[in-house]
């Protein structure tokens, strides 16, 4: 994305934000007030459209119009710590911060009036992940929660809020 938002090209851009995002956690309690989770994460993918007149020569020449539809997509695998405080017998409210590596994906067509020609760039990296939120305890093995997440991926960040459902395994 940043060979197209940089100063190489003037562009109106629409962003169509993520409709589905699924994860899955595992964990440990070491104690009252302190968990490690590990996950995996797909943060879903994101249609862009980028309008614009090319400001450089390079492969859209310098003044040419072009077009583009583009398809975001980004998942990753967490690991970090959960720090919670209990509100009440039933209530919880908790932090967590840890790290997310992330793989992306991004899939481009551009159109300009002389040429069509698409591109493919894949990346990952290292990057964190933290957020907040509450949990409230159902029964001995089920609570459900709400909260919001921050994931970074390459100077990005996305916001993700949350509904939960939590099992487990050993009664609390």
């Amino acid at each position: 994305i940043d060979a197209l938002t940089n100063n190489s090209y003037r562009t109106g851009c629409d962003h169509n934000d993520p409709s589905v995002t699924g994860r899955i956690n595992i964990g440990y309690q070491i104690n009252k007030h302190l968990a490690i989770e590990a996950g995996y994460i797909d943060l879903g993918s994101s249609d862009l459209e980028f309008r614009g007149r090319s400001n450089v020569d390079n492969r859209i020449p310098a003044g040419q119009v072009f077009e583009s539809t583009s398809l975001f997509q980004i998942r990753g695998y967490t690991l970090g710590a959960r720090f919670s405080r209990p509100l009440s017998s039933k209530l919880k409210i908790y932090g967590k911060i840890g790290g997310f590596l992330w793989h992306s994906r991004y899939d481009a067509t551009f159109q300009t009036p002389t040429d069509q020609f698409s591109i493919t760039r894949l990346e990952s990296g290292p990057d964190t992940t933290g957020g907040i939120g509450l949990r409230l305890k159902l029964s001995s093995h089920w609570s459900i929660g709400m909260g919001w997440e921050y994931y970074a991926a390459d100077g990005e960040h996305m916001d993700l809020y949350l509904i939960d459902l939590i099992w487990r395994h050993k009664p609390s």
